[in-house]
């Protein structure tokens, strides 16, 4: 649990957790001071990098991988951990001591992106410095509810951030795997669309879906 050095702190940072909509008006007021007074407390925690507010996800909409991996060296470990923490579908990179010394939670926004991590088809599983590894298809996500992701809608460059080159990849091109969200290939909101239409299509004819 990270140390706040105040109960003000503490009572700031519950109420930002719970809802990191209110007003400084409003945190003053539960918290028996000024706006003025909250905004400045939040500004401390803000620009000591104690707290960052930002929009979460549900977590309940995403597939989820544990990815652990045996990296040959440590210098080939050190590489594949920018690989990994530059990756838009990692939550977590983590180095791990013994054997596996590489662990990472990676999400997976459709079954074809989790059938490409699965497949070893994403770089995410077949990195040349990884001698072994093992994958974990996580059943559901306890706790916490909201999770951080690097949502984007499409990226703008022609590799992944892991050399991989989407338009190169067979599940992308049978249209199985949306591609990687960093690229211009990345082709999810597209995928939805057509899957609304299909089921909207069925509806009208009276289908069950």
């Amino acid at each position: 649990m990270i140390r706040l050095k105040s109960s003000r702190d503490i009572e700031l940072v519950k109420l930002l957790q719970e809802d990191g909509r209110l007003s400084f008006k409003e945190v003053g007021r539960i918290l028996g001071i000024s706006h003025v007074a909250a905004r400045k407390n939040y500004l401390k925690l803000l620009n000591k990098d104690v707290i960052r507010v930002q929009a979460l996800v549900n977590s309940k909409y995403y597939n989820y991988v544990l990815i652990m991996a045996e990296v040959e060296s440590y210098e080939r470990l050190h590489e594949a951990v920018e690989v990994f923490k530059n990756c838009p579908r990692t939550l977590m990179v983590m180095r791990g001591l013994g054997g596996l010394n590489l662990i990472v939670l990676a999400v997976a926004e459709d079954p074809g992106a989790l059938k490409a991590i699965l497949l070893d088809k994403c770089a995410l599983t077949n990195l040349s410095s990884i001698r072994r590894s093992e994958v974990i298809l996580i059943d559901r996500v306890l706790k916490p509810r909201y999770i951080q992701l690097r949502v984007k809608s499409r990226g703008s460059m022609e590799t992944a951030p892991c050399g991989k080159n989407c338009s190169k990849c067979q599940l992308y091109c049978e249209k199985t795997c949306v591609g990687c969200p960093a690229t211009i290939y990345y082709n999810y909101l597209n995928s939805q669309t057509k899957t609304q239409s299909t089921i909207q299509k069925l509806n009208t004819e009276n289908i069950e879906v």
